[in-house]
């Protein structure tokens, strides 16, 4: 048997962030005529994971969004999008991992917008796409290189610069043009912008420690419900007003059970991990979801979607909710120091020879780090760092270009 509209909303809200729920009740107060803010809202509170002395790329393309976007729903999605990009400034992540949930609809609209920012080809989903908006932000779309980026891109990836030739027919003269057009092109359009991320974390949950009120989950203004007015005469009218106001009821209920139910989870993690978060132990006591579930009688899957996305501020500084479950918290603090030494080990290759995924493997496990070539593969991913084919493949295009445009 299938969950009722009511059920699926409810369980959708308990998933979301903070400021996603703050954005999904300005929705839904926009649309529905009985409800309305009871004070003025203020933006929930942000904390600086990083904070970086020079510009971030984050904070240059958000500052480029808040002049361009008006609605907040739309600011939300671009400033979760723009908070993943990569290291390259690429777009690699997909809409459903957007803890927003926009529709397709959306998700290109948000791009669209990231792409006419400054770097041009910022916020693209390929090497292949950043490079057309490149040459598109010049007015080049005419041009015989955006033709071959477009239709023959894995060609130029392959360097079969003769087949090219021949079949765009060029002259000497067109190569020399193409090939200073292509060597002014950059696969990196982020790469001059600082490499760590000063996406500002939303704050779910205030850790005190204190005996009175150790547990805040911070606070959205709830609307107030208008009352059905009496002077409706139709019966369509009265049937209508009648929908929406249960609605708005349904809203409310939906907001104080999530925060309930994610004040009960949390409450209990915390003083399960009291002596962790005020310093006096390095170690979390052993802790799992269903032993949670038992003691506060809810549904295993209710725990996993309530700790999704939260972060809590305690003496420990920011954390994910769900890292208050010790084996989770173990392999985030072991994966986060092993994906750190692998981003070393790459970043201080030699690029003309990058290191298979094996070769790394060899190497970290010498340092002291047990894992096969398939972990090193997952990190890698993880990292969106391409694979030692592709690194190679990316440093010949560039060597070549100037190669090229030396010879011509």
């Amino acid at each position: 048997m299938g969950l009722s509209m009511h059920m699926q909303q409810a369980l959708r809200v308990l998933q979301m962030p903070i400021d996603a729920l703050y954005t999904w009740l300005q929705d839904t107060i926009t649309q529905n005529p009985f409800l309305e803010w009871t004070e003025t809202p203020i933006h929930p509170p942000l904390h600086d994971n990083i904070p970086s002395s020079a510009p971030s790329l984050f904070s240059h393309l958000m500052q480029q969004a808040k002049i361009s976007v008006n609605q907040a729903r739309t600011l939300s999605i671009i400033e979760w999008i723009v908070g993943n990009l990569d290291t390259s400034g690429l777009c690699s992540t997909s809409r459903q991992e957007c803890p927003l949930l926009p529709s397709e609809q959306e998700w290109k609209e948000c791009l669209t917008i990231i792409q006419s920012f400054d770097p041009p080809g910022i916020g693209a989903e390929s090497l292949q796409e950043s490079l057309l908006l490149q040459l598109a932000s010049r007015n080049q779309q005419s041009s015989i290189l955006y033709r071959i980026i477009q239709d023959d891109f894995s060609m130029l990836q392959k360097e079969n610069y003769k087949k090219l030739q021949e079949k765009y027919h060029l002259s000497q003269q067109e190569q020399k043009k193409i090939y200073q057009q292509l060597y002014s092109l950059t696969p990196h359009p982020g790469a001059m912008f600082p490499s760590s991320c000063s996406l500002p974390l939303p704050i779910d949950i205030i850790v005190s420690l204190e005996e009175i009120s150790p547990v805040e989950i911070v606070p959205v203004p709830l609307p107030k419900i208008k009352p059905i007015p009496n002077t409706l005469v139709s019966l369509e009218e009265i049937e209508l007003c009648k929908q929406l106001h249960m609605q708005a009821k349904l809203t409310l209920q939906i907001i104080k059970k999530r925060n309930t139910t994610l004040h009960a989870i949390a409450s209990y993690l915390i003083h399960t991990q009291k002596a962790f978060l005020e310093g006096s132990s390095s170690t979390l006591r052993p802790i799992h979801m269903q032993t949670i579930a038992h003691a506060l009688q809810m549904h295993e899957s209710t725990i996993a979607r309530a700790i999704a996305h939260k972060h809590i501020l305690s003496p420990r500084g920011v954390l994910p909710l769900k890292s208050l479950l010790s084996r989770t918290l173990i392999q985030e603090i072991s994966c986060d120091a092993a994906q750190k030494l692998l981003q070393k080990l790459i970043q201080e290759e030699n690029r003309s020879i990058p290191l298979s995924d094996q070769e790394l493997c060899v190497k970290m496990q010498n340092l002291g780090v047990p894992c096969s070539r398939r972990t090193i593969t997952k990190y890698r991913k993880t990292l969106r760092i391409p694979s030692s084919r592709q690194r190679k493949l990316l440093t010949n295009m560039c060597r070549n270009y100037t190669s090229q445009l030396h010879h011509i």
